[in-house]
């Protein structure tokens, strides 16, 4: 008998091999697809993300100068080929950013003006008439796709406390905020933008509270012990913090060095400069108006008391022209000012502190339990940055 044999063998063979090429083409052509979306959708999130950011820096000029800015830095990117377009009614929210739960709620009509975040919406979508189109996807009825991105972006937050090259809150004391222009600092209605910052590391050790954020350098770290805590952002800063040395005005006093260790010494309004500062014992440096003090040598402010005119920060300035240092060790409450970007700033007293400090190190240490109250008034005049939070 002979054996029947396949008399197709080969056609069946190529009937298998035209399948398997029509759906490894099918596959490659669905990749293909699946790239291009995902590549819009990067695109129109950098699109989103410049406008959120230019929106923000603009808040302060208006709605109209917020929404303009939006479309037009969207408007420099593109998506899959085409300018991106961002409806200024639609696509541009204004509204209230909670970075504690860490969410946005929407603020509508004359209510957008106390807005502190912009929130832009990017799309490539059918309804706008500029979907992503699709190869694979149209030989089943999904020619093409809707692709949208969202991001947020909040107002420049001052820092209360700086240190440029490092900061070290190794005590049980905290940060909060107030501001001193509506009323007196008060716990029942404290802020939480007591931030930090630094362009090196920080490092926040003992049992305080940070409330706000704290933002080490680019490619720094934060340390935070097990007993602190920050209700911020810990984030590393996206630029480069930088403070030139105070200078002296063009019209000022000079006082040499000065030493008050008992009594009460009044200081007219005016711009000092002294070569030193102490205040120590019981003294008061008592200020009769707006005191600003430009200081060559250490500046020890072990005990006494600074008394700043109508207790407002912005009445009492301590300006370091070099980079001596600056001592905060008394008992007595302190409203000011102290700009000392050379420096090493230590706060090693009990004292609360009412204003905002600008140093090279920032060392709070020894047996502070107080406050870093940051006035939220002297916004702009301690650094900040504009935030991508979401």
């Amino acid at each position: 008998m002979r054996s029947r044999r396949n008399k197709h063998p080969h056609g069946i063979t190529v009937v298998y091999a035209i399948i398997a090429m029509s759906a490894l083409i099918a596959l490659s052509s669905l990749a293909v697809d699946y790239g291009r979306v995902q590549v819009a959708k990067y695109e129109l999130q950098r699109a989103a993300d410049a406008g959120a950011r230019a929106a923000v820096s603009g808040i302060s000029a208006g709605i109209s100068s917020a929404q303009t800015l939006a479309v037009n830095y969207a408007a420099s990117n593109t998506a899959d080929g085409s300018a991106v377009s961002v409806d200024p009614n639609t696509d541009v929210e204004f509204g209230t950013w909670d970075s504690v739960a860490e969410t946005f709620t929407v603020l509508t009509g004359a209510a957008r003006s106390g807005a502190n975040a912009i929130r832009v919406t990017a799309h490539r979508t059918a309804a706008r008439g500029n979907p992503v189109p699709t190869s694979i996807g149209a030989m089943i009825g999904r020619g093409t796709c809707d692709v949208k991105a969202s991001s947020i972006a909040v107002t420049p937050q001052a820092f209360g406390l700086i240190g440029l090259n490092s900061v070290n809150f190794s005590v049980s004391g905290g940060t909060d905020s107030y501001d001193a222009s509506v009323a007196a600092y008060s716990t029942l209605t404290a802020g939480s933008k007591g931030s930090i910052a630094s362009n090196g590391d920080i490092t926040i050790n003992g049992t305080g509270t940070i409330k706000g954020d704290a933002h080490p350098g680019i490619g720094k770290t934060i340390t935070v012990a097990a007993g602190a805590t920050v209700t911020g952002y810990k984030t590393p800063l996206t630029k480069a913090l930088s403070f030139a040395p105070a200078t002296l005005p063009a019209s000022y006093m000079s006082v040499g060095a000065v030493n008050v260790s008992s009594g009460t010494f009044n200081v007219s309004a005016g711009d000092y400069y002294c070569t030193s500062l102490t205040v120590s014992n019981s003294a008061t440096f008592n200020c009769l108006g707006v005191v600003r003090v430009f200081c060559s040598g250490p500046v020890n402010i072990t005990g006494g008391y600074i008394g700043t005119y109508q207790n407002r920060p912005k009445n009492f300035q301590i300006l370091m022209t070099n980079s001596s240092a600056v001592n905060l060790g008394g008992q007595a409450n302190f409203y000011g000012q102290i700009y000392a970007p050379q420096s090493t700033v230590t706060q090693s007293g009990t004292a609360d502190i009412y204003g905002s400090v600008i140093a090279n190190n920032l060392v709070f240490s020894g047996t502070w339990q107080g406050g870093m109250h940051f006035d939220e008034s002297l916004s702009g005049t301690a650094g900040g940055e504009i935030m991508r939070v979401k």
